[in-house]
């Protein structure tokens, strides 16, 4: 499930420019997209809760680091190719 996540956060951020970000008025289709996806997957979490049990934990915990670390490295990435500063 972790690895599953990994991926959809790559999928989810390879599609995106620091412009489309961080330089327009609406956030791209993508965002906006996984946001709805993610918000009607989640209206049913109690039962997924009681599925996973002890391995709860580990699986927020798991997936909260895969979600910074791919967010990390693509601003890493941006940056670098970009070689611009953004206030």
């Amino acid at each position: 499930m972790v690895d599953f996540h990994k991926d959809m956060f790559s999928k989810l951020f390879s599609g995106l420019s620091i412009e489309e970000l961080c330089h327009r008025p609406e956030p791209p289709k993508e965002l906006v997209d996984f946001f709805i996806t993610y918000q009607l997957l989640g209206r049913n979490h109690f039962s997924l809760i009681y599925k996973l049990g002890n391995d709860l934990d580990y699986l927020i915990t798991n997936i909260n680091l895969a979600l910074t670390t791919t967010v990390k490295e693509w601003l890493q990435k941006s940056y670098r190719e970009k070689k611009t500063v953004f206030l």
